[in-house]
C-alpha cells in the first residue's frame, strides 16, 4: 500500500493497521504532523511485532511542507527499531514532483519488495 499526502498519511494508518494483508508500506510526504511521529512509529512496531517485519519507504522532498514531520516520524521509527528507508529528493509538494520522482521512488521500492529483493 501506498500513499501521496494525506494518501500518504492514510497508507500509514491502514497499512501499519492491516499488517498481516500489507508486507509493504510506502508513504510519499505524508500528511502528517511532528506531534503524531511517535504514535505511527508505536504502530509500526505493533504491527512489527504481531506480524513480522515491513517493508516501509518514506519519500519527502526538499519543499514539502510534511518535510520535518516525515523526517521525525523517521527518528521515530529508528529509536524503537523498525527497518524503513527514508529518502529526500528536490522539489516542491505538488502534482509534478508526485508524478515524477515520488512515482518513480515509489515504484522501484514496490518493485523490488514483489521481487523479493532488498526494498533499500
Amino acid at each position: 500500500i501506498d500513499g501521496v499526502s494525506m494518501g500518504g498519511r492514510y497508507a500509514l494508518e491502514i497499512g501499519f493497521g492491516m499488517a498481516d494483508r500489507f508486507g509493504a508500506v510506502g508513504s510519499l510526504q505524508p500528511a502528517i504532523r511532528e506531534s503524531e511521529a511517535d504514535d505511527f512509529a508505536a504502530r509500526a512496531e505493533a504491527a512489527r511485532d504481531t506480524h513480522g517485519k515491513q517493508a516501509i519507504q518514506l519519500v519527502t522532498s526538499s519543499g514539502d511542507s510534511f518535510r520535518e514531520a516525515t523526517e521525525a516520524l523517521s527518528a521515530a521509527l529508528k529509536k524503537r527499531g523498525v527497518s524503513h528507508r527514508l529518502l529526500l529528493t528536490d522539489g516542491p509538494h505538488d502534482y509534478i514532483w508526485n508524478r515524477g520522482p515520488g512515482a518513480i521512488e515509489m515504484l522501484m521500492f514496490h518493485e523490488r519488495v514483489l521481487r523479493g529483493l532488498d526494498p533499500v
